[in-house]
């Protein structure tokens, strides 16, 4: 296949094509220009010195091409002879720079002018030669000559493409003349193995994001190696291979330091930059002392030399020994060290690129030996780790072998393993325990998904399969975000800015392409109703709270108190603070627990005596939700004892309900908690000695109670909780015994 690529282009700008308005508004001239200029900032972008473009405009008012004579290919320019695409090609079919013809031309007789070019340029060189012709076949064309001219492209293997305006339109909406060329144009791009375009269709096309073409260079060029065949060369393997990147990341454009200043002459522009890089001693002073030792401290990049860091010494090393002692001698080389099973590999283990290894070319046997290991591999479904030298004197590498077998040939995927040295080891919390199918310790239940959660996250999952992501035009769904139709959008936006800066020096940038945002974001299919159902069932299955942090607080008076602020000091009045602050300054005796363990004793066995966190009166459930959200150990059963110890100290005792709404708030959030956390059984208990000291205190407890049951704030059943042994029937029964006897005291009060 030819590496090297010529291509004319061919732009009828007659003036039908300026005067007739297209489907969309536009006129033909303007869809034929810009197409055109996609067509060209293509191979701008690519840059391939090897491929040369051309362009002939039709229906230009002069007459400039090498075939013209009087009365021979009239109105036919050679705008542009066969050359690199380069950024003045591009600005030439600018809408403000094309020329809009004022004369009909043939465009037959611009295609012969096409093929002429081809022909003087490429002569016997191996080109592969292309031409696309750009028209809306108005204008009547010469096809005498027909015959001849479809010889010529098939001899000299010339490919024609066409972009028609309005080939799709109805017949009965096109002239004669229209008919007649669209037809014969037709049967020359199919005679010339080309396709026909709308423009409609080759905008689509042309708009999408194209991949930058990089012509196949081999990055390793050796022998792979089985056994040794210096000292064994009859039990020992030499297989000629060429080895080429197939991924390989590709870089955003380097720029180059260049300045529009004038020079001292002031004659011409000055665009480039010479970079001088010197050394110098680092100077102990300061001021102008260090400015004036400047030159006498310089040092010459030949006396320089190599310091390493060690401890936190530096230690210089001269060249000499750093270039023969220390560098390994190695030769260039290929070597299978042994093979493993390729479920043995961790998929972690592969760093860098991926390289494709081929037999040589030309070069006999090597193919048979090449398919030969390659099928053994793959019928063992094993790996080959070898030891790779890419050239002389190079670091060895160590790298892994796999056989790629495909109907178009036989090959070998490449790719580099890590050494000891390059594998980071972190150390995360274990979650093994979630395997097990009847944990024994609530802790563990705990985190155990239920079959809700499964099957929750399992739809969810498959509402986002990009096998049937999108659904295309015949309703079918179809695989998305496949891996060569998704762009790098970094590299894409670079040269997007680039084309329109070059071509609208004093625009502002244009926006980012909507298509380049488009591809990163969820999945918008036909079945986006199917994904925001299995959205919600998620959110119901796994109810996740936002936990508000603590504030940090500076100085020396906010670190003495530190252990017990909480978010919630920041909105207390200026009184409160210095009632808090004297309150610590004088503290009174400690709280005695005794009446509250007899309430809210310990349901489990793993409550530490000395909590780092305490839930103080000013924001209860602030540090309830924070207990709950520890990570190093379990403070489950701290919490809620403590914020039990908290409701009832809201209640109990207290004069007025001021606090009952605190109270009522904190009980709520309590039975979830201990619903959720296994401590079903706890709040039962809990619920049921609170009743009886609500119901035994004064009425401001009873109130509290009241609006318990009026919140019908119950126990714990089986249906909530699995760790509870409460029935449905017998939570419902707890409250209307309560209210019984309620009723009971209050009488006996009275009386």
């Amino acid at each position: 296949m030819a590496n090297k690529e010529a291509i004319v282009f061919i732009l009828d700008v007659g003036p039908s094509t300026w005067q007739t308005a297209a489907s969309n508004g536009t006129t033909r001239w303007e869809v034929g220009r810009h197409v055109l200029s996609l067509l060209i900032s293509a191979k701008v972008v690519e840059a391939r010195k090897l491929d040369h473009v051309g362009l002939v405009l039709c229906g230009t008012a002069a007459t400039d091409n090498p075939l013209a004579e009087p009365g021979q290919y009239p109105h036919i320019t050679l705008a542009r002879p066969l050359a690199m695409a380069d950024l003045a090609l591009l600005q030439s079919v600018d809408e403000t720079q094309l020329e809009k013809g004022t004369a009909p031309a043939d465009c037959v007789d611009a295609l012969v002018v096409a093929i002429d070019m081809l022909m003087r340029h490429c002569r016997q060189l191996k080109y592969s030669k292309r031409i696309y012709l750009i028209t809306d076949a108005e204008t009547e064309a010469n096809i005498a000559d027909l015959d001849a001219i479809q010889e010529q492209l098939q001899i000299n293997g010339i490919g024609l493409d066409i972009v028609g305006h309005d080939f799709d339109a109805e017949d009965a909406a096109k002239s004669a003349t229209k008919r007649t060329n669209e037809a014969v144009l037709r049967g020359l791009a199919e005679e010339a193995g080309g396709s026909v375009f709308t423009a409609g269709e080759a905008l689509q096309l042309l708009s999408q994001f194209r991949t930058k073409r990089v012509r196949p260079t081999a990055l390793f060029r050796g022998v792979l190696s089985i056994g040794d065949c210096d000292a064994q060369p009859q039990a020992s393997l030499a297989i000629p291979i060429h080895a080429f990147a197939k991924t390989l990341l590709v870089k955003r454009p380097t720029a180059k330091k260049c300045t529009n200043l004038l020079e001292a002459s002031g004659e011409t522009n000055s665009v480039d930059v010479v970079t001088e890089r010197h050394y110098y001693l680092a100077p102990e002073g300061d001021g102008a002392e260090q400015e004036n030792d400047k030159q006498a401290q310089r040092v010459e990049r030949e006396e320089l030399e190599h310091a390493y860091v060690f401890g936190r010494s530096l230690v210089p090393v001269r060249r000499v020994d750093e270039e023969d002692a220390a560098r390994l001698t190695t030769e260039k080389s290929m070597q299978v060290i042994g093979f493993f099973a390729s479920a043995q590999l961790p998929a972690y283990f592969s760093m860098g690129n991926i390289y494709q290894v081929c037999a040589a070319p030309h070069v006999e046997g090597a193919a048979r030996a090449m398919s030969a290991f390659a099928h053994a591999l793959y019928e063992k479904d094993a790996m080959a780790l070898v030891r790779y030298v890419r050239v002389d004197n190079a670091s060895p590498k160590l790298g892994v072998l796999w056989p790629r077998i495909k109907a178009t040939g036989v090959f070998l995927n490449f790719a580099h393993v890590p050494f000891a040295d390059d594998v980071r080891h972190y150390l995360f919390a274990s979650l093994e325990h979630t395997s097990l199918p009847e944990p024994t310790s609530a802790r563990k239940r705990r985190r155990m998904p239920t079959a809700e959660q499964l099957t929750c996250m399992e739809a969810f999952v498959d509402s986002l399969d990009l096998m049937s992501g999108v659904v295309d035009g015949e309703g079918e769904a179809v695989e998305t975000l496949r891996s060569r139709d998704t762009v790098n959008p970094d590299y894409q936006r670079v040269y997007q800015c680039i084309q329109h800066r070059a071509l609208h020096p004093s625009e502002s940038l244009p926006a980012i392409d909507p298509a380049l945002i488009r591809q990163f974001e969820p999945l918008q299919s036909a079945e986006s109703s199917h994904t925001h159902k299995a959205e919600l069932a998620l959110e119901a299955a796994f109810p996740v709270k936002k936990v508000q942090k603590r504030l940090r607080q500076k100085g020396k008076v906010a670190s003495a108190v530190a252990a017990k602020s909480t978010p919630a000091e920041t909105e207390l009045s200026i009184d409160a603070i210095l009632e808090r602050g004297a309150n610590m300054a004088h503290p009174a005796a400690p709280e005695t627990q005794t009446d509250d363990r007899t309430i809210d004793e310990s349901p489990t066995t793993h409550e530490s005596s000395q909590a780092p966190v305490h839930i103080h009166t000013e924001a209860p459930l602030v540090e309830f939700h924070e207990l709950l959200s520890r990570t190093d150990r379990d403070f489950v059963s701290e919490a809620v004892v403590q914020l039990g110890n908290r409701i009832r100290g809201y209640v109990i005792g207290q004069e007025g309900d001021g606090q009952h709404a605190l109270a009522h708030e904190c009980l709520v959030e309590l039975r979830a908690a201990c619903a959720l956390e296994n401590e079903a059984a706890y709040f039962n208990r809990y619920l049921h000695k609170l009743r009886d000291a609500c119901l035994g205190g004064g009425q401001w407890p009873k109130r509290f109670w009241m609006r318990v049951q009026a919140a019908d704030i119950t126990l714990i059943a089986q249906t909530e909780a699995a760790d509870s042994e409460v029935t449905a029937e017998a939570a419902a029964q707890f409250l209307a015994g309560s209210a019984n006897a309620g009723g009971k005291r209050a009488a006996g009060d009275k009386s």
